[in-house]
């Protein structure tokens, strides 16, 4: 196991990124890690995050694609 930060982190994160299919759970979605997804539709991904606590920036939420958003 590693745990990777700082840039290393950003280019790990990006490679899954541009995979045809991926799925990532994360704690929550800062600002601009809506930016991070694909887009056109050519890629399929499931993303699970915690929308509760209060982590989660709504804004990043509200401008990931509606078709792209499953609850």
């Amino acid at each position: 196991m590693r745990f990777l930060t700082g840039g290393p982190l950003q280019k790990a994160i990006s490679d899954i990124l541009q995979e045809q299919s991926f799925k990532c759970a994360v704690a929550f979605w800062g600002t601009g890690a809506n930016e991070l997804l694909p887009k056109g539709g050519k890629n399929a991904y499931r993303i699970v995050c915690n929308l509760r606590a209060g982590g989660t920036n709504p804004f990043v939420i509200d401008n990931i694609p509606r078709e792209a958003v499953k609850q």
